[in-house]
């Protein structure tokens, strides 16, 4: 087990965390709930910058990074939704967009042994995923419900978009071979 799995599990244990710091009666409990997705982000950008100039990058690191990303994002969304009804059809598409993900992912592992990593734009949509949910997070009370709704459909908009060219190298990568 090398250090940047070791923080793809810190992550990992930090899921349950979020929600309960969400949820509870601590004064300032979104900022404090904020500071939580902050830090398991923190360790995301620290694994991948460690993986790759100390050459650690493995298979269970490719499997593991992303799982904990995933994980910590969903109930990021699913804590803002239950809070914000405003942003629950975003929270639908953000986990139908998921799950069509991991079910690629995991045909892509049988067919080709692996599970490439993510690429520009797909990072791109998931730093501006993790930016929204921080604003929403952080300001949602003095945010007005149309900014919350612009900026999710923002987010949302990039995550369809970053589906679409992973369903595009997706279906590059497992197309049977021509003899």
């Amino acid at each position: 087990m090398n250090l940047p799995n070791l923080l793809s599990l810190v992550r990992l244990a930090l899921v349950p965390v979020f929600p309960f710091v969400y949820f509870s009666a601590l004064p300032s409990a979104h900022l404090w709930a904020a500071g939580v997705y902050a830090l398991a982000s923190a360790t995301d950008v620290l694994d991948g910058i460690l993986a790759r100039r100390l050459h650690m990058i493995t298979r269970l690191g490719r499997v593991i990074d992303p799982m904990a990303d995933k994980l910590m994002a969903a109930m990021v969304v699913f804590c803002i939704a239950l809070d914000n009804p405003i942003v629950w059809w975003a929270a639908g598409v953000f986990f139908l967009k998921e799950l069509l993900m991991g079910v690629g992912a995991i045909l892509q592992y049988k067919k080709i042994n692996d599970v490439p990593p993510s690429e520009g734009f797909g990072k791109f949509s998931a730093v501006l995923f993790f930016v929204v949910c921080l604003i929403i997070l952080v300001f949602g009370a003095a945010l007005t419900a149309t900014i919350q709704l612009v900026l999710i459909s923002a987010a949302t908009a990039c995550s369809v978009l970053a589906l679409l060219l992973y369903l595009r190298r997706f279906l590059a990568l497992t197309r049977p071979e021509k003899h």
